[in-house]
Parts: C-alpha cells; sequence; structure tokens
C-alpha cells in the first residue's frame, strides 16, 4: 500500500535533518514515527486486563476519612509523648 502525505515545510525540515543524522530516509522514518504513534494507540489486551484488576482492587480499599487539624495535632501531640 502507498500513502502520500503533504507535510507542512515546518515539520518536514525536523525530519530530514533528524533522519540524515540518524542516516535514514525522511520517508523512513516517518514510517516509524507513524508505526509507533499507531501501536502506541492501539488497546494493549494486556495492559488493558491488568488495569481494570488493578482499579477492581483499588476499589476495594475503604476510602480514607478526613482528617482535621485537631486530629492532627492530637496524633502529634500522642506521638511525642510517646503515646
Amino acid at each position: 500500500m502507498q500513502i502520500t502525505l503533504d507535510i507542512p515545510e515546518n515539520l518536514y525540515q525536523p525530519l530530514l535533518n533528524l533522519a540524515q543524522k540518524q542516516g535514514q530516509s525522511p520517508e523512513a522514518l516517518a514510517i516509524q514515527y507513524l508505526t509507533t504513534s499507531i501501536q502506541l494507540s492501539l488497546p494493549n489486551p494486556q495492559t488493558t486486563h491488568e488495569l481494570q484488576a488493578f482499579f477492581k482492587t483499588i476499589q476495594a480499599i475503604p476510602s480514607s476519612a478526613a482528617i482535621t487539624p485537631e486530629e492532627i495535632e492530637a496524633e502529634i501531640a500522642a506521638y511525642r509523648r510517646g503515646s
């Protein structure tokens, strides 16, 4: 398959410079960038499964209650007393 892209000069020039530094053609480097971008955009079933399991785990953790400044001060005082 083939695709033709009209790339603005402000993108082409840095692409060309980087490709030359790496000893590649700008077309080859553009294909690498597009491939990586598309792969990162696609859902990864393993990652999706791991994230779902993680979210289920953290949803099971009781939520923390708000702590008042007075409770913090009482905890600090108890710590300083060695209680």
